[in-house]
């Protein structure tokens, strides 16, 4: 008697459980392959990153007078070896290195330092970072102050404005927390600036009259939002306070006469010093930064800080502060 064979195969629903398995597999595989390069990838960007600052601080030993040097021209004077771009093997990566001022907050020696901002621009990837500081960078470059402790100082300390000046800051704010944002200026030492009120979202520019021995502004009738740029600038002429929002007169206000009170500490991006520390902190994201002790006319705002979502086209030749960031 023969013995009867079974030769059943594997069924529709078998085969396609194996094929679900191996899906599955592959795909965790490909998902752990893609993060550990993702992760390497990650590691060589900021190692370029650090590489970048460290021979433009050579190149700056090298040349005193300057503020800034591009990648390139690093690796073209043998500062710096080319930054291979890590995902796309065959292309070098671009950028800038910059100087922003120096900062004595972030020195442990209680020198003060250098602080550079660089960005990176590779084939499909770009950062920006800064050196030393607790200030953070937008990958296009712009400054950010986190609302809590980081502020950028533009210095001015001391300096004697008289009855008049001029205050330009191309921004966007990051966040409205529950108190006004004094974002631009130094109150609590003097002086004064620009900062917005929490209750309705307009912008105020406020200096001290040592005639009046009181604060004196103008509020704007424009509402700010958050994540917009706005080109602000604030003018004291020696008669009126005028404030614009991108090339618009938003508030204007007769000066009560005599000098500003000269500030005691610089004039900051991002909050307000006194002698705790920073008050009224403001997160937002600044570009540009210009400080006159002369009155802008209305022609100069409308001609060059109209067009916020665009870099400002002044050249700022008699600013004592002109920063582009």
């Amino acid at each position: 008697m023969k013995k009867r064979l079974n030769n059943r195969g594997f069924s529709l629903v078998e085969i396609l459980g194996v094929i679900v398995i191996l899906s599955i597999l592959l795909t965790m595989g490909l998902y752990s392959f893609s993060r550990n390069r993702k992760n390497s990838a990650d590691k060589s960007y900021e190692m370029m990153s650090r590489n970048a600052v460290s021979a433009a601080e050579e190149y700056f030993m090298d040349h005193v007078f300057a503020k800034e040097v591009s990648i390139d021209t690093l690796v073209e004077k043998k500062y710096l070896e080319p930054p291979v771009d890590p995902l796309f093997k065959k292309e070098v990566c671009g950028g800038n290195v910059s100087v922003i001022g120096t900062n004595s907050s972030t020195s442990e020696d209680g020198i003060d330092s250098d602080t550079y901002k660089v960005v990176i621009r590779c084939k499909k990837y770009k950062s920006c970072d800064v050196y030393p500081s607790n200030l953070t960078c937008d990958a296009d470059g712009g400054i950010i102050t986190d609302g809590s402790s980081s502020y950028y100082s533009v210095g001015l300390a001391g300096h004697d404005f008289q009855n008049t000046i001029s205050l330009v800051i191309r921004m966007q704010f990051n966040e409205f927390p529950n108190h006004n944002l004094e974002f631009f200026g130094n109150w609590e030492a003097g002086g004064g600036g620009i900062r917005l009120l929490q209750e309705n979202r307009n912008l105020a520019f406020n200096l001290y009259s040592l005639q009046s021995s009181s604060y004196f502004g103008v509020i704007s009738d424009m509402e700010a939002r958050m994540n917009k740029w706005y080109i602000i600038v604030g003018v004291l002429d020696g008669t009126n306070m005028n404030l614009y929002m991108n090339g618009t007169l938003t508030a204007t206000g007769v000066w009560p006469g005599g000098n500003i009170k000269v500030s005691e500490k610089d004039i900051i991006v991002g909050g307000n010093p006194d002698n705790g520390g920073i008050s009224y902190p403001a997160n937002i994201t600044v570009s540009n930064v210009l400080v006159f002790d002369k009155a802008l006319t209305q022609d100069d705002v409308i001609n060059y800080f109209n067009k916020p979502n665009e870099e400002l086209n002044y050249t700022g030749a008699d600013a004592l502060v002109n920063k582009a960031f």
